[in-house]
């Protein structure tokens, strides 16, 4: 697993039925069993999701319950590396 921090975009903007932006912050590109990922945040609300790359087009797919917790497993253990790098 590995966590891309010098190359995550800061915030990645998504339009609502209403055409309306919505603006997510990005916090983690994760690259797990062969697959990139992203978690991003929006009032308090997390999310995430499987990066699939086709004809240099990046489309987002939704993540299984196993994907999700192993993800959420994987993005503690990196906070928690990173805080005992910090001391």
């Amino acid at each position: 697993m590995t966590q891309n921090t010098s190359e995550t975009p800061e915030y990645i903007v998504f339009k609502d039925e209403q055409g309306e932006e919505q603006q997510y912050k990005v916090d983690a590109l994760i690259e797990m069993n062969g697959h990139q990922y992203v978690l991003y945040t929006h009032d308090r609300e997390t999310k995430m999701n499987r990066i699939e790359h086709e004809n240099d087009k990046a489309t987002l797919c939704t993540v299984s319950d196993e994907e999700a917790e192993a993800l959420m497993d994987a993005y503690r253990k990196g906070l928690e590396e990173d805080l005992e790098e910090e001391k």
